[in-house]
């Protein structure tokens, strides 16, 4: 059973048609959707102060990878405040939910 849903993107409120168009950013808390080529434009300009490196991608799970890696570490360790535990937790959930939401309903 093929579950279909419609992405659009942020910048030309065009369809994204598959994942290697795709490109997810944080705006703040919220997850920006993109063209590859809308976001290398946006990225140049004014709201690129707000806008983050992509959440999906090679870079993007390498972040959540180094991320989860030291979420386990500052567990380990209980002088480890607990925000700080909670701040390395953020790229992770975000990469999850970009996949959760985005990702996984395109070809």
């Amino acid at each position: 059973m093929s579950h279909t849903k419609f992405i659009f993107c942020e910048k030309c409120r065009v369809p994204i048609r598959s994942k290697e168009e795709l490109v997810t950013s944080s705006f703040f808390f919220l997850i920006a959707t993109y063209h590859d080529r809308c976001f290398s434009q946006e990225i140049k300009g004014l709201i690129s102060a707000f806008l983050s490196w992509p959440i999906n991608g090679i870079q993007g799970n390498l972040t959540a990878i180094f991320a989860s890696i030291a979420f386990i570490v500052m567990l380990l360790i209980p002088e480890v405040p607990i925000i700080i535990k909670l701040g390395i937790l953020v790229p992770i959930l975000m990469r999850v939910a970009s996949w959760t939401f985005f990702e996984r309903h395109l070809p």
